[in-house]
């Protein structure tokens, strides 16, 4: 597919990679414990995190019983 745009048609472009380019969990969890252990003093393990805050493509696309809105 060919597109033809002329200079100032286009304002910005949101392209959405995440899980098609790359993936972002592993540094999501990374952060999700580094904020958990700065303002709980404790380690959390993925395990406990996913139970936590459950950011899977099936929790974000099931019926969302999840308190924390990921997607």
């Amino acid at each position: 597919m060919t597109f033809h745009v002329q200079q100032g048609e286009i304002d910005g472009v949101l392209f959405d990679f995440d899980g098609t380019l790359a993936d972002t969990l592993p540094l999501s969890f990374h952060a999700f414990k580094e904020v958990f252990r700065k303002y709980t003093g404790r380690e959390y393990t993925n395990e406990e995190l996913d139970r936590l805050i459950p950011i899977t493509y099936d929790s974000c696309h099931s019926d969302h019983s999840s308190p924390i809105r990921a997607c």
